[in-house]
């Protein structure tokens, strides 16, 4: 006999976007998720976690969980790709050969983490943004080539987001070292904007915010105001969450104004651009950076 709860309806899930985030940096298997012993300690193969009752390293739980000893690729979470949930689910059909993934506190300058001009399953995901002066405190997932192509299936490259390298970035790692290699999936439908500007995602921390912030329920609100043509709240937003033809119709018309991403150091690796030309902005799809 099942013990589990009734399903969660999908506005209201939606309304929980970034999901909750970690509270500190720690590795993320099968088994469980295991904190780091001192955030700020510098990582490598003798780095300690917390499993349970008992120390351990992060060789250690590489080794224990099968994942290969491997490089691996810094990449930027700045919306829902560090919460626990959210890897426990993207990774929970990967082969089962091991699973691994390092997600570690990253402070980034001059970027802020802004609300994307498209909804998918009845939430607005998030994309980034230049801030000059804004350090986002945000987190870098290290994965294996294979690990990547996990989360790369699930971002909608080429549809909703791109992969590239930010070069030329400023970030740095808990014990103040910098993140020379850093990659980030990016929006291709733009920031979304008010009067003429993107909105900083709340929930997720920066010191020196410039931007307004407004978390997932203020962004739909936003967005009903602006899209819904008079339509109650209620059945707009479960319209989102239910029917792809309604949220791709919204965000045709939320990209109207949004704004591009513009880095100077922004280097495309997937989906590789025709020509050394920028991915085209399409349709809706499935995201949850």
């Amino acid at each position: 006999m099942s013990t589990a709860g009734p399903a969660e309806p999908p506005e209201e899930r939606a309304a929980r976007y970034p999901f909750a985030q970690p509270a500190g940096s720690y590795v993320h298997t099968r088994a469980g998720d295991l904190p780091l012993v001192d955030p700020a300690a510098p990582w490598g193969p003798g780095t300690l976690l917390r499993d349970g009752g008992r120390t351990t390293t992060w060789s250690g739980v590489r080794d224990a969980a099968g994942a290969a000893d491997v490089p691996r690729h810094a990449v930027l979470g700045y919306g829902s790709n560090p919460a626990p949930e959210t890897l426990a689910r993207k990774f929970r059909s990967a082969p089962d050969r091991g699973v691994a993934v390092p997600v570690l506190a990253l402070a980034l300058h001059d970027v802020d983490a802004v609300w994307s001009a498209h909804v998918h399953a009845g939430y607005v995901p998030a994309t980034i943004a230049p801030s000059p002066g804004t350090v986002l405190r945000a987190w870098a997932l290290l994965l294996t080539d294979e690990e990547l192509g996990v989360v790369n299936a699930s971002e909608s490259l080429g549809r909703n987001y791109a992969l590239g390298r930010l070069r030329g970035a400023r970030a740095t790692w808990a014990d103040g070292s910098p993140c020379r290699d850093l990659r980030t999936y990016v929006s291709l439908h733009g920031a979304l904007t008010d009067a003429g500007a993107p909105v900083a995602v709340g929930p997720v921390p920066a010191d020196g915010r410039r931007l307004p912030a407004l978390d997932e329920p203020g962004v739909l609100r936003l967005v009903h105001g602006r899209t819904a043509d008079g339509a109650p709240r209620g059945a707009f937003l479960r319209a989102l969450a239910v029917d792809p033809a309604a949220a791709a119709a919204c965000t045709t018309r939320l990209r109207s104004d949004a704004q591009p991403f513009a880095w100077p150091g922004w280097e495309q690796l997937e989906p590789a651009p025709a020509d050394g030309a920028p991915a085209d902005r399409t349709t809706a799809g499935g995201t949850s950076v």
